[in-house]
């Protein structure tokens, strides 16, 4: 868990999103970096679901061209956004003029992925998205996961080594599609020069055994950290912070939660009486989750005994 008071502040008093409580304070804006990448993903997204609508015989356009998507997702978005659809578009239709010949099968695109994990015999849902999942030359399974960057830096991988993300790629892989599973790849794709030209890199991460034997029983733990959390009944607003720059300062903005962190929630009873309310949901929510992974697990004991699945698969 990266905070306790983040996933409080995320999944109990739900401060970010439609349950936001009224008099939160303003958030950092997206910098150029996330603003751009999220810009690039659309792109990608888009021309990887008309791949595989093309690939299984459906109409690809009930998707947007890619450099249509930026520029739509941009002006929905408007401010500086549009700006940065001047970089993505660009950055994205080159990447597809150098991958045209590629012979990918695509089987999902931002692809839920479900498991129930088991440390000792406690249990927890875990679901997670995958940018693509494809069938390579090799006719083998990858998870690409796209990063887009002003430069692609030889210590790139060193970064995403034990990242949970790309653990949890990889054990939900071999889960999933057992001997057909080949692993994680970056797709490491770097802004357009201004004539246009890009340049783009699939990479392995280097293997982490030690962190991959660790990574189930962490994210049980930190699922049993929450209930603890909840069934000590502590104010929602006084969980434990981390209170580190390593942790409040992420690489492309600041945690969601630190203008709370700074400045505390809002003033009087009815933010007490949210807490107070907020609690109460959580738990019934928390318990819910659990029971839910109990079925999961019931689910796979009948089935393979593999207690992983897509969305498309799951039984």
């Amino acid at each position: 868990m990266r905070c306790p008071q983040l996933y409080s502040y995320q999944h109990v008093l739900r401060l970010f999103g439609l349950d936001a409580i009224e008099g939160a304070p303003e958030m950092e804006e997206d910098t150029t970096a996330l603003t751009r990448g999220t810009l690039g993903h659309q792109g990608l997204a888009q021309h990887y679901q008309r791949l595989r609508d093309k690939q299984d015989g459906r109409d690809p356009d009930r998707w947007l061209l890619p450099s249509d998507a930026i520029r739509a997702k941009a002006a929905a978005e408007g401010g500086t956004w549009p700006d940065h659809a001047t970089v993505a578009v660009p950055t994205v239709e080159a990447y597809l003029r150098g991958t045209a010949r590629e012979r990918l099968r695509v089987l999902g695109v931002e692809m839920e992925l479900l498991a129930v994990l088991q440390h000792g015999t406690a249990v927890a849902p875990h679901t997670q998205k995958a940018d693509l999942v494809l069938v390579g030359e090799d006719d083998r399974v990858y998870v690409w996961d796209h990063k887009f960057c002003a430069r692609i830096w030889p210590n790139v991988l060193e970064r995403y080594a034990v990242s949970g993300q790309f653990l949890g790629y990889e054990v939900l892989g071999r889960r999933i599609w057992g001997d057909r599973w080949s692993g994680v790849r970056l797709n490491l794709v770097a802004w357009a020069d201004r004539d246009g030209r890009g340049k783009w890199e699939r990479k392995a991460l280097p293997p982490a055994p030690w962190a991959l034997r660790a990574w189930e029983g962490e994210v049980v733990a930190a699922w049993q950290a929450v209930g603890a959390f909840l069934d000590a009944g502590l104010d929602p607003w006084h969980w434990r912070k981390k209170l580190s720059e390593y942790v409040c300062k992420g690489p492309y903005k600041a945690c969601l939660g630190q203008a709370y962190c700074q400045t505390g929630p809002a003033a009087g009873e009815a933010a007490k009486l949210a807490a107070t309310l907020a609690v109460e949901a959580a738990r019934e929510r928390y318990a819910a989750a659990i029971a839910e992974a109990r079925r999961w697990q019931a689910i796979a004991a009948a089935c393979s005994g593999v207690a992983a699945w897509t969305a498309e698969t799951f039984p």
